[in-house]
């Protein structure tokens, strides 16, 4: 079974994975803490984002990596977003295929953006396997927020 759908997300927040397209990395090296965005795509197992494999953060991507993707909100009342833990895995093989073609169906411009398509090319294509995700929605109260771990365990902090 997919990591997402062991999640058991509700609608809002599968949805919410779909309209957003930047997740902040967050990972530590050496040299410390980096956060880092980059434009992701959901698919049933994850996050699937490119990157340089030279970057600081996929040096970092041995041990665990959390993330963060905020809505637009004005006001407290709107905030809403997402955080995940978890961990990233290098996509290749067949798989690679797929995630370029999924990335490319979510961004057609940059698909078709013949600079960016020979960068593509040369990076690598990654997973974000969310073990842990925390959705947060003011709009229900301020700091309102539930936590959904695999297999649909569902954990809703006291208020």
């Amino acid at each position: 079974m997919s990591v997402l759908v062991e999640l058991g997300l509700p609608d809002v927040v599968q949805e919410f994975l779909r309209e957003q397209s930047v997740l902040t990395l967050a990972t530590a090296d050496v040299e410390g803490p980096w956060a880092a965005p980059v434009y992701y795509v959901a698919d049933a197992d994850g996050l699937v984002f490119v990157s340089s494999p030279r970057s600081r953060h996929a040096g970092a991507f041995f041990g665990p990596v959390a993330g963060a993707i905020p809505g637009p909100a004005v006001g407290w009342s709107a905030l809403r977003g997402v955080q995940v833990a978890g961990e990233v895995v290098v996509i290749d093989g067949d798989a690679r295929a797929a995630a370029a073609a999924l990335y490319r169906a979510r961004y057609p411009a940059e698909a078709d953006d013949n600079a960016l398509a020979a960068v593509f090319a040369r990076a690598a294509w990654y997973r974000f396997c969310v073990r842990r995700l925390v959705w947060t929605d003011n709009a229900q109260g301020l700091g309102a927020r539930r936590v959904y771990l695999p297999n649909n365990a569902v954990w809703a902090p006291p208020r």
